[in-house]
């Protein structure tokens, strides 16, 4: 998949029906990554062992963003869509790309809430202000809306729990591994659902429909 033939696609073959973008592009076929360094078993491989530490269904399991596509479709700060390609090593002062997962499973998701839930000690004042900033502020604590943002959305976030709360604490060792073999960060994301998956990545699509016209990409 090339950039091209993913703008034809958003633009003109699944303009009407960009569901089939997300389920031909983002979810079935091999992962940039794992093509492009020749390591296509490792990509069964990361899975698997996600699989069996977490007791999920390894197809549950999706390499994501650049490193599944080999470009980034992720809007800048601006809205702007610069498909940035993955980056092997860092250049021109940006870092590295990582390596995302989404992995997608509404008991894992229940299991974390639960977690999540007691940690807060059921969400009591005291507790979101201490583990979290007012939005407003300059960051230097997670904010407490982008926490509720995103589990409305029906996805748990590493970068947005509260202070003290590791997501991951039962897999840092997998991840650990992967980080050093491919020197590189592995980012894992949980979805409670393909509802939420899906539904997420088809309104960025719809958004990028919208940038793309707007900056003179026709679709004729």
């Amino acid at each position: 998949m090339d950039i091209n033939s993913f703008k034809k696609d958003v633009l003109i073959t699944y303009k009407d029906n960009l569901i089939d973008v997300v389920r031909k592009n983002l979810i079935n076929g091999s992962s940039y990554f794992f093509d492009h360094k020749k390591i296509i078993d490792d990509e069964y491989l990361i899975k698997k062992d996600l699989s069996d530490a977490l007791n999920i269904h390894s197809n549950d399991i999706l390499i994501v963003g650049s490193g599944k596509l080999g470009f980034s479709i992720k809007p800048e700060k601006d809205g702007k869509y610069m498909f940035n390609s993955f980056r092997f090593e860092a250049t021109e002062g940006k870092e590295e790309s990582d390596i995302d997962i989404a992995i997608i499973d509404s008991n894992l998701f229940e299991d974390k809430l639960k977690n999540l839930y007691e940690h807060m000690i059921g969400y009591d004042d005291i507790k979101i202000n201490e583990f979290f900033n007012d939005c407003s502020k300059k960051r230097k604590k997670p904010c407490f809306y982008g926490f509720s943002r995103y589990i409305l959305m029906g996805w748990l976030r590493p970068d947005q729990m509260p202070i003290g709360f590791n997501l991951f604490k039962d897999i840092e060792k997998i991840q650990n591994k992967y980080r050093k073999k491919y020197n590189i960060k592995i980012n894992i994301g949980i979805y409670k659902s393909w509802f939420y998956f899906e539904n997420y990545n088809i309104q960025n699509l719809k958004n990028m429909q919208n940038t793309l016209m707007l900056e003179g990409v026709k679709s004729e």
